[in-house]
């Protein structure tokens, strides 16, 4: 028993063992700057603004989600151009030059992703400006851009970094040229790319090449939301470059051969994709800050304007049906039903509603049940348009109508004696003979006949046959009461069949002399019959 007891502990112990080995590790997030320590402005000329690079390694297990926040409290100088809080939301681009990021939220195990976050300067210093990217696996307001107005949380931990602000120069001699590509009908989360070419001219010996697809705070950073650099620079051994601002100074050759915009060494083709998170407008200013002996001069910026005008959300085709798909008529008196449903499935809920319904109908907004009864005084056509209306979605209140046609028709109407009888009785020659006949269901009737002799007549309003036959009435009637409801014209008829019989013998009448022969002849006959017995 003591061995099965430890070969059972032991088995528990590597079951054990096995689900600790098989726990995947917490992140492990580290932060690295591809900007340098030095941020490049010309404020006098408008450029205060540039792009600092950072990129966010994880080596420990994945993070489903990872939130970046640029701190800028520290420092009087430095700060943000919008919320200064990124996403990570895209797979960095590979391969080759243009290859375009993809979707992808999150940093895997081993990942490395780059961040942008625009800030302003107020003005020089060489004071060093401490700046802490702070990462999160958490925002509680995910539907805004930047986090919005939510609330970071779960730390995935953070590196503070430390930027003097200098200032440049104006080199005319090296221009840029930029071409803006969006798509023609931009939607929220579609990518467009702002490219930038040129020549980097002769480098001075301190290797300064840093590249900013803007330099003006202008740039609505939210709207349009940087998440990729892809710089090809010809001649350069570790070209392209993803997600760098500040070139390798060991990568940056100090004599270049290309004219502007030629294909010898040094000349470049940058491409920056942003998300497209907003409507907006924006005027790019791109530089490219080079050394230049103890000088770092500037390209000219060669800006370009474009509009992001987002289409409002469109509705989809909303179409109402009926159950049964075709409506049946109604029937005055009977209870009516019917039901409406709407496709697609709602973002939200379906609300129905009906314009043109006649009183006796009701529709219920909620379920689409139609119900009701139609009296007389709705016999004919009805028409009407069901609208459903979706709650949801986006937009939401969207709606979609059909328009549904059916009769109402005429009941069966009884017409009947009072109080019902059959077969009828037999009118008798002089006598007068009535009949009372009604009609169901409820409403208003007028009476008529037909083959009706001459000595019979009804009343319209009453209902009532009457009339004394004659002598040359006798034998069988066989007629018609047809009795039609005033308000829909409905008509309902009954045969009616009777006799008209003669009129009894009369029984002769004695009196006076007469009376008195009667009663002698009875007297005599009495006699004779006492006589003869």
């Amino acid at each position: 028993m003591k061995k099965i007891i430890l070969a059972s502990s032991l088995a528990i112990a590597v079951i054990g063992l096995a689900s600790r080995g098989s726990a995947l590790p917490p992140p492990s997030l580290s932060v690295a700057s591809e900007s340098g320590s030095v941020m490049y402005t010309d404020i006098g000329n408008t450029l205060d603004a540039t792009y600092l690079v950072f990129q966010i390694t994880n080596s420990g297990g994945p993070a489903s989600d990872v939130w970046a926040q640029l701190d800028t409290s520290a420092s009087s100088i430095i700060s943000n151009v919008g919320t200064g809080v990124h996403e990570l939301k895209f797979k960095p681009a590979t391969g080759a030059h243009g290859t375009a990021p993809t979707p992808e939220t999150g940093l895997a195990g081993g990942e490395t992703k780059g961040v942008f976050f625009l800030v302003k300067a107020t003005q020089t210093t060489s004071t060093p400006q401490t700046l802490t990217v702070k990462l999160f696996s958490t925002c509680s307001d995910t539907s805004t851009p930047g986090c919005g107005s939510g609330t970071l949380s779960g730390s995935l931990g953070s590196q503070s970094f430390a930027f003097t602000v200098a200032d440049t120069i104006q080199a005319n001699a090296n221009k840029v040229n930029t071409v803006i590509t969006i798509p023609s009908n931009p939607q929220i989360g579609q990518l467009g790319t702002i490219t930038v070419d040129g020549c980097t001219g002769t480098v001075g010996a301190a290797k300064v090449l840093y590249f900013s697809p803007v330099s003006s705070h202008s740039w609505p950073a939210d709207s349009f939301e940087f998440i990729d650099a892809d710089i090809d620079i010809n001649g350069y051994a570790n070209t392209p470059y993803r997600n760098v601002a500040l070139i390798p100074s060991a990568d940056v050759l100090t004599n270049a051969t290309c004219s502007q915009n030629g294909s010898g060494t040094g000349s470049y083709d940058e491409i920056f994709t942003f998300v497209i998170d907003g409507q907006g407008t924006a005027s790019t200013t791109p530089a490219n800050f080079i050394s230049s002996g103890t000088q770092v001069k500037h390209t000219t910026n060669a800006s370009g304007s474009f509009s992001v005008v987002i289409p409002p959300p469109t509705c989809p085709t909303i179409t109402v049906s009926s159950t049964p798909a075709t409506l049946l008529n109604a029937t005055v008196g009977v209870p009516y039903s019917a039901s409406f449903s709407a496709s697609p499935p709602a973002q939200g809920t379906y609300s129905f509603t009906a314009s043109g319904l006649p009183a006796w109908l009701s529709l219920d907004s909620s379920t689409g049940a139609l119900t009701g009864t139609p009296g007389f005084g709705d016999v004919g056509t009805v028409s009407f348009t069901v609208t459903a209306t979706d709650s949801g979605g986006d937009p939401a209140g969207c709606t979609g109508q059909t328009q549904f046609t059916f009769d109402v028709v005429c009941a069966h109407i009884d017409v009947h004696s009072v109080p019902s009888c059959c077969p009828y009785p037999a009118a008798t020659v002089g006598q007068l003979y009535t009949i009372h006949f009604s009609a169901s269901p409820s409403g208003t009737y007028t009476f008529s006949g037909f083959n009706f002799p001459s000595w019979l007549s009804i009343d319209p309003s009453t209902g009532i046959l009457s009339g004394t036959p004659g002598t040359g009435d006798v034998g069988v009637v066989d007629i018609g009461v047809t009795a039609t409801e005033t308000t829909s014209q409905c008509q309902g008829g009954l045969e009616v069949e009777f006799n008209v019989d003669p009129a009894a013998p009369k029984v002769p009448t004695l009196g006076g002399v007469g009376l008195a022969v009667l009663a002698l002849s009875l007297a005599a006959s009495a006699y004779s019959l006492i006589r003869r017995g």
